[in-house]
This record gives C-alpha cells, sequence and structure tokens, in this order.
C-alpha cells in the first residue's frame, strides 16, 4: 500500500510541476476490479471484506496526505472498474473527505470504461490500457523517481 500511495503522491507533485496544480487535473484510479476476470481481486464475501478494509485504508492514507498538503489539485477523480459494493464503502469513505473533493468524485463499474471516460476527457488523456491514446509506460514503479 505505501507504493501505491507514493505513486499517487508522485502523481500530484508532477502535475503541479508541470503546471496542472490549479484544479484541472484528473486522476484515474482503477481499482482493478473485472467480473470476467479469474484474476479479479473479490470472489467470496471475505475477500471482499478484506478487499474494502484494505481500500479504506488506502483512502485514509491518501486523504490525509492530499487534503491538507493539495487541496483543489484536481477537477476529477475518476474510480475504475470498482466492483459493485464499492458504493458502499464510497458511503463511508465519502465522510472522510472535503465536500469539494466528493463533488469531483466519479465511480466507474463497468469492466470496460472507456465510454464514459470519453465524456468528460479526450481520447488522448484516457490510458492505453482502457483503449485510448495516453501511454502509461513512463511511470515508474511505485511513483519514485
Amino acid at each position: 500500500m505505501e507504493l501505491i500511495i507514493r505513486h499517487n503522491v508522485w502523481r500530484i507533485e508532477r502535475n503541479l510541476l508541470d503546471g496542472n496544480g490549479n484544479g484541472e487535473a484528473v486522476i484515474i484510479m482503477d481499482l482493478g476490479y473485472n467480473d470476467d476476470d479469474e484474476r479479479r481481486p473479490v470472489t467470496s464475501l471475505s475477500s471482499m471484506r478484506a478487499w474494502i478494509n484494505g481500500l479504506m485504508a488506502y483512502l485514509r492514507a491518501l486523504t490525509g496526505i492530499a487534503d491538507p498538503h493539495y487541496p483543489e489539485t484536481y477537477s476529477r477523480i475518476i474510480f475504475t472498474r470498482a466492483p459493485g459494493p464499492f458504493w458502499a464503502v464510497w458511503k463511508v469513505a465519502q465522510l472522510l473527505v472535503n465536500e469539494n473533493t466528493r463533488k469531483k468524485v466519479m465511480i466507474l463499474t463497468a469492466a470496460d470504461p472507456k465510454p464514459k471516460l470519453l465524456e468528460v476527457l479526450p481520447l488522448e488523456c484516457i490510458p492505453d490500457y482502457f483503449g485510448g491514446l495516453a501511454s502509461v509506460a513512463g511511470v515508474p514503479k511505485g511513483g519514485v523517481v
């Protein structure tokens, strides 16, 4: 989890250095859940509980850094490939973030989020693993340069 948090903080810093610190940046947080994938992280009720606990710990840690130190950095925060029960997690997690941040959150549960992403982003800003043109090949592991 530390690597994921470091990566997201690195992305925030990159956006600020690239001149996108005025609320125009979009972050896509791929939760990696796909009902059709046999490697999906949630296969039973007990694994769902473990997944939710891990996700809640991650969100608490990230918002503990992002809210006080990087306010209003993003115009949209998109969770992709979220399992249906993520909505229950979000009901609790949204209590941990400020109202402006809550308004920016978009949750996509479909295995193929590209059509919904195209409603808010141009094709060149959608990651290549979703069929967009933005390459993520240069992002270092854990976001550490």
